[in-house]
C-alpha cells in the first residue's frame, strides 16, 4: 500500500511538472469519454431502458400492414371489431394526438397538445393517477367526453402544483371541460408519445364507427403467459377473417404486426444509425487513447535525448561523486557502530 501511495504521489508530481502535456491529455480523454457517454445515453433511452410502466415488456404496438407499408394506422371500424374479438390482449386501446387551445379570461390563448384514447388507454399502463381519478366508462360516450386528465408537467407549469385543480373547469377551443385527475411524473414519456399536456376520452359516434379513414394508432397489453409471437399469429388470423367477412369476393392484403412498445420508439433504420454512431464514438475514444500514447512516447524520447546530450565527462564526474558520497555514508555508519 505504501508503494502504491508513493507511485500515486509521484504521478501527480509529474503531471503538475509537465502542465502542457497534462492539459492536452486531459482534454483529449474528456472529448473521447464525453462523446461515448452521450451516445450511450441515447442508446440507453431508445434501446435499453424499460418504459416507466409496470410490466412494460407486455406492452405491444399494433401496426396495420400492407404491400406498401408495415406501419399503417387503423380505422375505427376494424379496431372495434379487433378489440371485441381478440383473445390475446388483456387491454387494447386506440389513440390519436391532437392540439387544442386553452382560453382563460384576460390571457392569450395557449396551444396545448392533447391525446384522445379509448377506454383501455390509461388502464393498460397500470399506473394510478397522482390526483383524482381516471375516466369512467360512461365518459366514452359522445357528448359525455368533456373531461380531461392533466400531465404532471403541465400541472406543475400551468397550475403550480395546486392540488385543488381537480374539479376545475377549463375552456378548450370554446368547450368547457372538467379536470378529473393528474397523472404522476414521467408518465407522459415525451420520447414515446411526444409532448402531452392532457388526455381525453376518445368517443365514436355511429358515423365514425363506420368510417374507413385510417387515423388511429393502437397498442395493447398481452395477457399473462401469451408471447408476442403467439399474439401476432392470433391477430393475423383474426384480421384475415374480418377481411373475408367484409369483402368475401375481394382479396384484401392488409394484415397486422406487433412490436414491443419500447422498441417501437425507433424504426430499424434509426436503430442501425444509432449503433453505427456509437461505434464511431468508440473509435473516437480509441484515437484519443492512441494520441495520448504518442504524446507520452514523444515526451519520453525528448527526455532521453536530453540525457544523451549531457557531456561524457559530466556524466562520469556525476557518477564519481555519487560513488564517493555513498562510500562516505557507509564510512560514517561504520564509525558510528
Amino acid at each position: 500500500m505504501t508503494s502504491l501511495l508513493q507511485d500515486v504521489r509521484y504521478g501527480f508530481r509529474m503531471l503538475l511538472k509537465h502542465k502542457g502535456f497534462t492539459v492536452v491529455a486531459t482534454l483529449t480523454l474528456a472529448l473521447g469519454i464525453g462523446v461515448n457517454t452521450a451516445m450511450f445515453s441515447v442508446l440507453n433511452t431508445f434501446l435499453f431502458r424499460s418504459l416507466p410502466y409496470p410490466g412494460s415488456s407486455q406492452l405491444v404496438r399494433i401496426f396495420r400492414t400492407s404491400p406498401h407499408s408495415q406501419s399503417w394506422p387503423h380505422n375505427p371500424g376494424n379496431f372495434l371489431i379487433q378489440h371485441e374479438r381478440n383473445t390475446v390482449f388483456e387491454k387494447m386501446a386506440a389513440y390519436v394526438p391532437f392540439s387544442s387551445h386553452l382560453v382563460e379570461q384576460g390571457q392569450a390563448a395557449e396551444r396545448l397538445s392533447g391525446l384522445a384514447g379509448t377506454a383501455d388507454f390509461l388502464p393498460a399502463f397500470g399506473v394510478a393517477p397522482a390526483l383524482g381519478r381516471l375516466f369512467n366508462p360512461e365518459e366514452f360516450e359522445p357528448g359525455a367526453d368533456n373531461v380531461i386528465v392533466l400531465s404532471d408537467r403541465f400541472w406543475q407549469k400551468h397550475f403550480g402544483g395546486d392540488e385543488s385543480v381537480v374539479g376545475r373547469k377549463l375552456q378548450l377551443d370554446g368547450v368547457t371541460v372538467s379536470v378529473v385527475g393528474v397523472m404522476p411524473p414521467g408518465f407522459d414519456h415525451p420520447i414515446l408519445w411526444g409532448r402531452v399536456d392532457f388526455w381525453q376520452p376518445l368517443a365514436f359516434d355511429a358515423e365514425q364507427k363506420k368510417t374507413t379513414a385510417n387515423y388511429l394508432q393502437s397498442f395493447a397489453r398481452l395477457k399473462p403467459g401469451v408471447s408476442i409471437k403467439q399474439a401476432e399469429q392470433s391477430m393475423v388470423g383474426l384480421v384475415a377473417n374480418i377481411n373475408k367477412e367484409k369483402s368475401p369476393n375481394t382479396s384484401n392484403p392488409d394484415s397486422v404486426r406487433l412490436e414491443l412498445l419500447q422498441r417501437s420508439i425507433s424504426d430499424d433504420i434509426g436503430r442501425k444509425v444509432m449503433w453505427f454512431t456509437f461505434g464511431l464514438a468508440g473509435f473516437v475514444l480509441l484515437i484519443a487513447c492512441a494520441n495520448i500514447a504518442n504524446l507520452q512516447l514523444v515526451r519520453t524520447a525528448h527526455v532521453h535525448a536530453n540525457s544523451l546530450s549531457v557531456p561524457h565527462w559530466a556524466r562520469v564526474d556525476s557518477a564519481y561523486y555519487d560513488n564517493r558520497s555513498r562510500k562516505a555514508s557507509w564510512s560514517r555508519l561504520l564509525v558510528g557502530c
